[in-house]
């Protein structure tokens, strides 16, 4: 007999979800570290040149110069709103396991409740079990949440850097 009332989901499908979205900020993390190392280069190199050359040739190589940071600056912005889509949607996910490991604990609360009431032995033994149930699904959902929230936050630390590094305005062309 079900009395389930709200929408369940599997462990192995919270699980799935987590774990493909840490290797989704993982990944998004490893390519905004790319375009920082590719924004401190172009700059680098900005400061090496000598700018000596006839006028057209400098002309040319500060719109080239511009725009290869210019190109580096607009992959970040698109990246970074990518990035910041796969942060709401873990951060919602996050909320969302938080809502059922409450629901989880007022459901341990009742039966634990359900139990002190109940004197058949076989009855307790039973609710007990269903208790134990409940606790381990706080404990997995505790685990869960906090894996969202490191993966999340590593991937804001990480962003912030790219961030920085990227608006930081180390252009001094000539």
């Amino acid at each position: 007999m079900s009395r389930r009332r709200g929408e369940s989901t599997s462990r192995d499908d919270i699980r799935e979800t987590v774990d493909r979205t840490e290797e989704d900020l993982d990944s998004r993390g490893t390519e905004l570290e790319v375009l920082k190392v590719d924004v401190e280069t172009v700059r680098n190199a900005v400061e090496r040149i000598n700018w000596g050359g006839t006028s057209d040739a400098v002309e040319i190589m500060e719109s080239a110069v511009d725009g290869a940071e210019q190109a580096v600056i607009d992959t970040h912005g698109r990246q970074t709103a990518e990035l910041d889509e796969v942060q709401a949607e873990n951060a919602e996910h996050g909320d969302e396991l938080g809502e059922r490991s409450d629901v989880d604990r007022e459901d341990a609360d009742h039966i634990s409740d359900t139990a002190g009431g109940v004197s058949t032995q076989e009855s307790v033994n039973e609710l007990t079990r269903a208790r134990d149930a409940v606790l381990q699904d706080i404990d997995f959902l505790l685990e869960q949440i906090d894996r969202a929230q490191t993966a999340g936050e590593r991937s804001q630390e990480l962003q912030d850097i790219v961030d920085q590094a990227v608006g930081a305005s180390g252009r001094n062309v000539r």
